[in-house]
């Protein structure tokens, strides 16, 4: 262990002196060994047949007999392939689209079913939830333990019945790797364009002898990026203010010219986006320069493990510039320096014992989170284009599982949980960083109000809620069912109640049907509840093109909706696979999902009693709306190959996916949209990997989208050119990594992400009026690496 420990230590001290270089300006996804419920696994007799899966049914099941679609990337993708990211692991997971970046809030982000994941999603660490209560939603970056895991579980589907709330699209948990009996010491770094920089390590082993052992992991990430290429070629457009007038975006270069040529552009509409936008050009395009975005994370992390009693702690930190993804209109690109800033502190106790058919499982965690009270918003519209922003929350959770094995075809599961969380919601726009002191959890505290504002944006709230599920699994040699029951009762809405049920037939030896339901809610989550904008009214003398005085009133634009309920969803989910031999098989699915209740955005007149300083008659706001439907239908064809060719290790992996709905909108929109936002109709997800020399290895992977619809549709749906303008083309990516392995210690690979540095984009930041038309993507960034291993 020595050893170990000391050429560990030599590798992260020269990886320390690449990292104080400085910067420069100028993952192979694979979709191999994600594996469902399987029969063909069990013919074939891999060891993927034993896997142990947890977070399908809330007990250990293997996968093979999980009537429920579920997919497992294992530790040796992981690091083979280099991931560093939740995002990077999720790529080329079938029907599973990603976007990096995603925005300044949320990080990276992905859609799963038709649902943006990083808050429909449950994701879950070590069987535990942790996306803070602030927002119900998890930022994704490289401060989660991705290269320290032992496997990840992909669960499609509403998981309520046993997670409660917010598990709508489905669960996602990160098992990290556990200490068994020998000790081991890993590290990976990769430095890359763009100033691309991370590193990471693992290490653990064992202290004591016989039954008095202490089993321990320690591990890290560090990661910076000086800044990402997002912003070449077609991508100046998005850049410019000009260009992000709805009236004007889509117009050609002949049509823009034309209308600022007019010469009342500059008396009026040039005026004004002068003052709105610190970097105008009349040609449409940028002419002051668009600084770096970079990006930062850190990860640090250990777990004890003694006689079935674990404890664990993970310190995470994420940072992003705040602008992404938004219009450059309203929100600046100019200055590095607004970013977000995200720490959380997880601190888990855990305890598993059995005794004779029981299996009893107790967690107790305390999640904070804060942010650097240096995060801040580029805004062009107040506060002189830095307006700061906060929010923090505190959850303390807890609760008792209890497994009984009724005989060996039955099997019981139970549980209660409870929940008590303090938060922040993310304050109004602030002329000055907040004070985190003045943040008092489980208090109500408020800070002393401003002159003007008040305490508006200020929204400390506590809440609770009390959970109980029960689940029936029952096995034998052609059927396996899954039934579950939960009842959440929480103190901020009503009471809930989900089911689901799921079967899996084995017509032969080769073949197997599944069919599962459920239903599922997500609870409103505080940053839309609590949602507020509002800033001083200031005179504009557009004669002069200056700011004038502030006046003694306000102009609101978001105001809180606090009464708001959870959002509903049904869904179906389908399957047929077929064994074709012991390496290839078939699998055929469908899924019917359809959410109800949703809450959507809408201008009213505002309340001159409740706000008697506000300018203007109208304010955006939040509601549910009862006649609001979204309906989401998808089929997917997957054929994966194993040894095609045996001498040199030729694997493939084909996913087609086919998806269509529509959407009943609701707020400041009514009418049927036939088009279902941000979800492509065609998918095409293919991976190609081989060893064409015994120590080199090669993956390819290829992914193409036809287009989609932006979330943010902005005028009536009647008007044939209002959805053009709304529709976002399609298109083709392709990834590649080389390994060369030296020994059983050492390796070093290539990255080269974006091959052919398609210009695309991603997922909307907000899905509100101030996101850009499209997330602009990463281009190509080439990546070295080196990766060290011992056990």
């Amino acid at each position: 262990m020595k050893l170990k420990i000391i050429l560990l230590t030599k590798f992260i001290f020269f990886y320390t002196l690449i990292f104080a270089q400085n910067s420069s300006n100028q993952g192979d996804s694979i979709f191999a060994k994600m594996d469902r419920l399987g029969i063909d696994e069990l013919i074939q007799g891999k060891a993927i047949t034993e896997e142990k899966i947890v977070g399908a049914s809330r007990s250990v099941k293997k996968l093979e007999d999980l009537p429920i679609t579920v997919y497992v990337i294992t530790q040796e993708d992981i690091l083979k392939n280099g991931y560093t990211t939740l995002v990077d692991v999720l790529k080329m997971v079938p029907g599973i689209r990603v976007s990096k970046p995603g925005s300044g809030i949320f990080g990276e982000a992905f859609l799963l079913r038709g649902l943006e994941g990083n808050v429909y999603t449950k994701i879950l660490l070590n069987n535990l939830p942790i996306q803070p209560s602030s927002n119900s939603a998890l930022s994704i970056g490289e401060q989660l333990p991705i290269a320290q895991v032992d496997r990840i579980e992909v669960i499609y589907g509403p998981s309520s019945a046993v997670y409660g709330a917010d598990a709508m699209a489905g669960v996602i948990n990160i098992i990290t790797k556990s200490t068994q009996s020998s000790t081991f010491a890993q590290a990976n770094a990769l430095a890359g364009q763009y100033g691309y920089r991370h590193v990471n390590f693992m290490a653990g082993g064992k202290l004591g002898k016989n039954k008095n052992v202490i089993h321990y992991n320690i591990y890290a990430n560090r990661g910076v990026r000086a800044d990402q290429n997002i912003k070449h070629g077609e991508y100046k457009k998005l850049y410019s203010p000009l260009r992000q007038i709805e009236e004007l975006e889509n117009l050609s270069d002949a049509e823009l010219q034309a209308i600022v040529n007019d010469p009342r552009f500059d008396k009026e509409l040039g005026l004004f986006l002068a003052l709105q936008s610190p970097y105008y050009s009349k040609d449409g395009y940028v002419n002051a320069p668009l600084n770096e975005l970079p990006q930062e994370s850190y990860l640090l992390g250990f777990s004890l493990n003694y006689r079935g009693l674990q404890l664990s702690f993970n310190e995470m930190y994420r940072e992003d510039h705040s602008s992404i993804g938004r219009r450059p209109f309203y929100f600046g690109y100019q200055n590095p320096e607004n970013r977000i800033g995200q720490k959380m502190q997880i601190t888990s106790l855990n305890y598993t014992t059995s005794w004779d058919k029981f299996t009893f499982t107790s967690n107790l965690m305390y999640l904070k989170e804060r942010y650097d009270k240096y995060s801040s918003l580029a805004t062009n519209y107040s506060n002189e284009g830095k307006s700061y922003i906060y929010q923090a929350s505190d959850d303390i959770f807890g609760e008792a599982v209890v497994n009984y094995n009724l005989s060996k075809k039955i099997e019981l599961t139970g549980g209660v949980s409870y929940k008590l969380s303090s938060a922040l919601p993310q304050t109004n726009d602030l002329a000055s960083p907040f004070n985190p002191s003045d943040y008092k959890p489980f208090t109500g505290h408020r800070p002393p109000p401003d002159p003007l504002l008040g305490n508006f944006g200020i929204n400390p709230t506590s809440f609770n809620n009390f959970g109980a599920f029960i689940q029936g699994y029952y096995s034998s040699k052609r059927w396996n069912i899954v039934f579950g029951w939960r009842y959440d009762n929480p103190s901020n809405y009503s009471d809930q109640s989900y089911n689901r049920i799921a079967v899996m037939y084995k017509l032969t030896n080769k073949t197997s049907l599944r069919l599962s339901g459920g239903y599922a809610f997500k609870a409103p989550a505080l940053s839309i509840s609590y949602n507020s904008v509002a800033f001083p009214d200031r005179e504009i003398d557009f004669t002069t093109g200056t700011y004038g005085k502030f006046n003694d009133s306000i102009s609101y634009q978001v105001v809180p909706s606090p009464n708001l309920a959870p959002e509903e969803l049904g869904a179906i989910d389908f399957g047929l696979r077929y064994a074709i031999n012991t390496n290839t098989y078939l699998d055929v699915s469908g899924f019917v999902n359809s959410v109800s209740n949703l809450i959507v955005a809408f201008l009213d007149t505002i309340n001159r009693t409740e706000y008697p300083k506000a300018t203007g008659g109208l304010v955006r706001s939040y509601r549910n709306e009862a006649s609001t439907l979204a309906a989401l239908t998808g089929f997917q064809v997957a054929l994966r190959a194993r040894d095609l060719i045996p001498a040199i290790g030729l694997n493939t992996n084909f996913a087609y996916t086919y998806q269509f709905g529509f959407e009943d909108l609701g707020g400041d929109l009514t009418g049927r949209l036939n088009e279902y936002r941000q979800v492509p109709r065609h998918t095409l997800q293919w991976n190609i990997s081989l060893n064409p020399l015994k120590k080199l290895y090669l993956n390819f992977d290829n992914v193409a989208m036809s287009g989609w619809y932006r979330k943010y549709i902005d005028t009536d749906l009647d008007i044939g050119r209002e959805l053009f303008k709304n529709f976002i083309k399609g298109y083709y990516t392709l990834d590649m990594t080389a390994r060369y392995t030296f020994n059983k210690n050492i390796s070093s690979f290539l990255k080269i992400i974006n091959v052919f540095d398609a210009q695309y984009g991603g997922l909307n930041a907000t899905g509100f009026d101030v996101d850009m038309k499209y997330t602009p993507q990463l281009g190509r960034n080439i990546q070295i690496g080196i990766s060290f291993k011992m056990e």
